[in-house]
């Protein structure tokens, strides 16, 4: 009976334990996010609110990438993960200039899907809308280099490398995928980040690191930015 209440404990403090390991990357999102808004959310428009807020996930997420970088999702522990340099060994240039056209082209083509559910379904796009108001300077900076930075670092650094600790690729690419358009708080988003999550993931599971997958979704906002 003892052995049985044993095993059964066990069990559930190893759920417990996954369940904050696929959590806490989001959770430390918010809390930056949290903070950067009540010390000067009154005073910055939307994308300087956004460009502070990933400027404290950074080196936070940056810290506890570190520290999971043995990740099966990455280089193995001996090694220095991928994305601490720009071009490893075994890692052909032809991959970076790929995840760039391939954010560029996602981007034209998930925008244009997301433009057609915007007059077909008369869904809301507001928050873009405001972060879009902002002044172009903050949000080329923002949009374009620290917000793709901060979030590569949670949702392929953190999230991913987790969920590949756990699942084959294809459900972790899925699950990951699915996090990140969840996190863009609303339907419209989630239809246009869900597949560019999983092409970021793609490209993350290719390169065993994060510097394909930033420069791809670096690539896919610029254009959103420059082409739209």
């Amino acid at each position: 009976m003892r052995g049985d209440f044993a095993v059964s404990w066990k069990g559930r403090m190893d759920m417990i334990a996954i369940l904050a390991r696929l959590a806490y990357p989001l959770a430390l999102y918010y809390v930056c996010s949290g903070l950067a808004a009540a010390a000067a959310g009154p005073y910055l428009d939307a994308a300087a609110l956004t460009a502070l807020t990933a400027l404290l996930v950074i080196p936070a997420a940056y810290w506890c990438f570190s520290r999971e970088a043995d990740s099966p999702a990455f280089r193995k522990k001996e090694e220095a993960p991928g994305w601490r340099r720009a071009v490893g060994p075994g890692q052909s240039p032809w991959l970076f200039a790929a995840a760039a056209g391939a954010g560029i082209v996602g981007n034209q083509v998930f925008t244009w899907l997301l433009n057609w559910l915007q007059q077909a379904a008369g869904l809301s796009n507001a928050a873009q809308e405001s972060l879009l108001s902002s002044g172009w300077p903050t949000l080329l900076l923002c949009s374009g280099f620290l917000a793709p930075l901060a979030e590569e670092l949670v949702f392929r650094g953190l999230l991913y490398g987790n969920l590949r600790r756990m699942l084959p690729k294809w459900p972790a690419v899925i699950l990951g995928a699915a996090a990140f358009g969840i996190f863009h708080g609303n339907l419209l988003q989630f239809c246009y980040a869900f597949p560019m999550g999983i092409l970021l993931n793609l490209f993350c599971e290719r390169q065993k690191g994060l510097a394909a997958p930033a420069l791809c979704h670096m690539a896919a906002n610029l254009a959103a930015l420059l082409m739209g």
